[in-house]
């Protein structure tokens, strides 16, 4: 199995924190990643994005050329029910529609222990939460 994956938005969006949860847990899953940010040459709202690949074999061209999944920080994201609070707030964004996309992929538990370990305690919960209401989401879509 290899997936990629990309993540756009704009400097200081989390497109980057985005990209290393992802990253950790598929490597909590003993899965292989890489992944490479392309920045603007502005860093606060210039274009920010990270393109990302998992795969259960070795990885010998880190070089994305086919996307399966986009999470597009920057689209209204109309096709799931997101609260007010998430769409004000870009980087619960991400992580709401980490919840919603990428547990397809990897496992619940890897990214909430990534979250954690990437997210500073004071705003842990609040990103977990998002989380957790990004998978609800997508099981309320289907």
């Amino acid at each position: 199995m290899k997936t990629t994956i990309e993540i756009l938005g704009k400097g200081g969006d989390g497109t980057q924190t985005l990209a290393n949860i992802i990253g950790e847990a598929a490597v909590l899953e003993k899965k292989n990643c890489s992944f490479y940010p392309v920045y603007d040459a502005m860093v606060r709202g210039g274009v920010s994005n990270s393109r990302i690949i998992i795969s259960n074999d070795e990885i010998l061209n880190p070089i994305v050329e086919i996307i399966d999944i986009i999470i597009d920080l920057n689209n209204d994201n109309t096709t799931l029910k997101i609260g007010d609070d998430i769409k004000k707030n870009k980087k619960l964004l991400g992580i709401f529609l980490i919840g919603a996309v990428v547990t397809k992929i990897l496992k619940k538990e890897s990214l909430i222990t990534a979250i954690k370990n990437n997210i500073s305690e004071e705003h842990c919960t609040q990103n977990i939460e998002a989380f957790k209401a990004g998978i609800v989401a997508e099981m309320d879509k289907k």
